[in-house]
């Protein structure tokens, strides 16, 4: 089900990560702050009117101190406008297979309604960051940021609490409740988790909620990588297995998955884990190596279907017109093997009635 999510933070900071050093670039002093920034609320930065701030202490007071305002000088810097950097946003997210999220602004704030951003395509977004940005995603992980003289706490206390955590982002909104993504690594094993909707109506400020919410997060997190593991399925270039074709100079082609392949699942999951390759409606010869022919459909008890495309392994050609002529012929030589001779046709009984 899809849930309120105010954490487009996280994407914006995905999009300003690798925009970076070229922003720099092109504003050697800084990025102007407009009226309309400067005016945002809800968690702030405080950046002042009209001065100029570098893309670094932007990147680190919206990661670090939640600052709308800085997401708004940066969308306006990025997008040319801030409407055209929700364009960007939407665009991004569209790219990034992040189907169940709607972008109305930069910031996240309530206002205008309308944006929303599921568990799922949060968790994806936080893997894509990870992943793509191991060189920047320090951001995340850093516990304050002094901007003005002004000192605030990242507001992710999971940060320093739990053994492996290193980053992501906090959110919260009337509508949403109080909201985390965190990831930590413990060996070779990292985790991902996406918590959202939690409540504490009977504290009238932020201070004691986000105590909990970390208190919260950090239950989970460790239940977590004690109860799950990752487990391998695929090894690099390993066939998992083959695709019937239809019009080739064989009737199957073997598949690979385009890289190794790891799952992640509860222990006692292990055991009932099956593995089926799904061939692509009207799979035909010709068929190059790499082509996309199928998808290996991973399932197990108390484990979502995974979906995994497959592809070819090696090249099939398509029978050739020679070949059509040599499969031809032998069918005509076998269809003349079946049939009797003109000679020893059966001829029809004589009438016993005629004399």
């Amino acid at each position: 089900m899809l849930r309120r999510f105010f954490l487009s933070l996280s994407l914006l900071a995905a999009i300003a990560l690798p925009a970076q050093a070229s922003i720099e670039t092109s504003a050697e002093h800084g990025l102007t702050v407009s009226e309309r920034a400067w005016r945002t609320q809800g968690s702030k930065m405080f950046v002042e009117l009209n001065s100029r701030i570098s893309v670094e202490s932007l990147i680190r007071g919206i990661i670090i101190q939640s600052g709308n305002d800085a997401c708004v000088v940066v969308a306006e810097a990025l997008g040319g406008t801030f409407e055209g950097f929700v364009n960007m946003m939407n665009k991004r997210a569209n790219e990034l297979g992040l189907a169940q999220s709607t972008f109305v602004n930069p910031d996240g704030l309530p206002d205008p309604p309308g944006q929303l951003m599921s568990a799922l395509d949060l968790a994806k977004l936080s893997r894509h960051i990870i992943n793509t940005y191991p060189d920047l995603y320090h951001y995340f992980s850093e516990r304050e940021f002094v901007w003005h003289n002004i000192h605030q706490q990242n507001r992710d206390l999971v940060l320093g609490s739990l053994p492996g955590a290193d980053g992501l982002k906090t959110g919260h909104t009337d509508a949403a409740g109080y909201g985390i993504t965190i990831s930590a690594k413990r060996g070779d094993q990292r985790l991902i988790l996406v918590l959202n909707g939690l409540r504490f109506p009977q504290y009238k400020n932020d201070y004691f909620p986000n105590i909990k919410r970390a208190e919260e997060a950090s239950r989970v997190m460790d239940l977590a990588f004690r109860e799950f593991r990752s487990y391998p399925v695929l090894a690099t270039n390993q066939v998992a297995g083959s695709v019937a074709l239809a019009g080739g100079v064989q009737s199957t082609v073997p598949v690979t998955a385009a890289k190794a392949l790891n799952v992640t699942m509860q222990v006692d999951s292990l055991a009932g884990m099956k593995t089926v390759v799904k061939p692509d409606p009207g799979v035909k010869a010709p068929v190059s190596v790499g082509q996309k022919v199928g998808v290996l459909v991973i399932t197990a008890p108390e484990f979502p279907a995974l979906t995994v495309p497959v592809y070819a392994a090696q090249a099939i050609a398509e029978v050739g017109i020679v070949g059509k002529a040599d499969w031809r012929r032998l069918w005509h030589s076998a269809a003349s093997r079946r049939l009797p001779p003109a000679s020893q046709a059966v001829r029809p009984a004589p009438n016993r009635s005629e004399s």
